[in-house]
């Protein structure tokens, strides 16, 4: 992989010729670098033309045999772009295209690394999507509420997705699954039973990994270039000026979530165990979990002049003139009728017990019967008031407290939760742009900043590097 990006204007050659061919070639034009040429890194086919060939030939770009590629090499080497990179999910690195090309290259040439082309997209504007949005919610802050009633408002009037969207998305998903496989690849040493792969801050994912019954530790900040292909910018992220930087490049409205402090940090308990008192009680949940939500409401205020912001409260509530002022935002205006009828739809507050969609049945002052004066001093010295009366709270007193005995299923804590709720401490990565891992167990903390701290994998998440202001976010972190 190359660590940088493309020098502007520099030639280049593709490798392969595929589904993707023509498309990465169009992308390389784009984004203003001559194609040299294209070989076909396919075995046995020295020679033997195809369709992309045909049209690299129409186009008047060389299609090289593979002694010619050899020669091309050693007499006027150029950057390579990769252009078969389609692959299913989970595969070994070895069967992965886009490492298949860069081992036939090495073994027939011994020319340098490939560039996969989503690094590409860093050289380009983004392409307008009329259907494409960006929500932000702090966890526990009902965003699933108000995710869906956005996809109702965009759902009622069909328009089309650009091509060159849909391209740009391949491509995103493609880088995705080439990390996945390598990444998994460098894990298995570690014996893991479960390995999540979950978006985070914008530009970001973070990693999962639970290793038998008791082991489990989590890396945060790792490059993604994942949410150039989606046209719903997933929920939990912060709302940095690097994320409004983005959509707004895009023409893609912003829209934030919140809820009273006190009841999204108990939607988020609520999420790891019930009762939530052993939460609650642990060294690290109620002080990291404020601190976090401060920083994220901090984000919130500094862009909330771009940044559509809703009550929970207000959706759960039913406010028509609430919703209207949303759909207004995003572009798709309705009447008081049809306000109601998306009330209606989405939310389900008669729903039976049984049926896993607490966000749709969460009260707004369950606060008052759980937390404990102790529970409120801790969150208390970590939030400012601003927290709650930016967006019309109260700020909450012991005099507001009204304790009562638990009722409901309790749930079990699970090995992530508690690998998370012992975790004190974030450890850098050597060399990353802001990685940190973190667990319970030091052993498996050392092993996870180990595999991000690989050389080649490095290179690897740098050259999928989606767009500058992510690289400052990383930086920030």
């Amino acid at each position: 992989m190359h660590e940088t990006p493309l020098a502007p204007g520099s030639p280049v050659g593709l490798v392969g010729l595929g589904y993707y061919t023509l498309t990465v070639a169009d992308l390389c034009s784009e984004a203003g670098h001559s194609v040299a040429f294209a070989v076909d890194d396919r075995e046995g086919t020295d020679g033997d033309p195809s369709g992309a060939a045909y049209w690299m030939n129409i186009r008047g770009i060389p299609v090289l045999t593979a002694t010619e590629f050899v020669e091309r090499m050693r007499s006027d080497p150029v950057p390579l772009v990769a252009t078969r990179v389609e692959c299913a999910p989970d595969c070994a690195p070895e069967d992965e295209p886009f490492g298949r090309a860069g081992k036939w290259v090495r073994r027939v040439s011994g020319a340098g690394p490939l560039v996969h082309p989503v690094s590409l997209l860093a050289q380009v504007p983004p392409v307008d999507c009329p259907v494409r949005y960006a929500v932000f919610g702090f966890p526990g802050s009902g965003n699933m509420l108000a995710q869906n009633l956005i996809e109702g408002l965009y759902a009622r009037r069909v328009e089309p997705v650009p091509p060159a969207f849909t391209m740009r998305a391949g491509l995103s998903e493609a880088f995705f699954h080439t990390i996945v496989s390598h990444l998994r690849a460098r894990l298995a040493s570690l014996l893991p039973t479960n390995v999540r792969f979950v978006p985070h801050d914008f530009g970001t994912m973070l990693v999962a990994v639970t290793c038998g019954e008791s082991r489990a530790g989590v890396a945060f900040h790792v490059p993604s270039s994942r949410h150039l292909g989606l046209h719903r910018f997933p929920t939990h992220s912060r709302p940095t000026t690097a994320a409004a930087d983005y959509f707004a490049s895009a023409d893609a409205p912003c829209v934030a979530v919140v809820r009273h402090p006190l009841e999204a940090l108990l939607s988020q308990a609520n999420k790891i165990a019930r009762p939530v008192r052993a939460v609650f009680d642990g060294p690290h949940f109620l002080d990291n979990t404020a601190s976090s939500f401060t920083d994220w409401h901090s984000h919130l205020l500094a862009n909330r002049d771009r940044v559509c912001t809703v009550r929970y409260e207000d959706l759960h509530g039913r406010r028509i003139d609430e919703l209207r002022r949303l759909a207004e935002w995003v572009g798709r205006p309705v009447s008081d009728a049809e306000a109601e009828a998306l009330y209606d739809r989405y939310l389900n507050r008669n729903l039976p017990a049984l049926v896993p969609t607490h966000f749709y049945r969460g009260g707004n002052d369950k606060w008052r019967t759980e937390f404990e004066p102790r529970d409120l001093q801790r969150v208390l010295a970590r939030m400012p008031v601003e927290m709650f009366t930016a967006f019309g709270y109260d700020v909450p007193t012991e005099a507001d407290l009204v304790p009562a005995p638990f009722v409901g299923t309790p749930k079990p804590v699970s090995i992530m939760h508690t690998a998370l709720l012992e975790a004190c401490e974030f450890y850098p990565v050597a060399g990353s742009h802001g990685i940190r891992v973190t667990s319970g167990d030091a052993a498996l903390a050392d092993a996870l900043r180990a595999v991000f701290a690989d050389p080649d994998l490095q290179a690897l998440l740098a050259t999928g590097q989606p767009h500058p202001a992510a690289e400052a976010l990383r930086a920030a972190a």
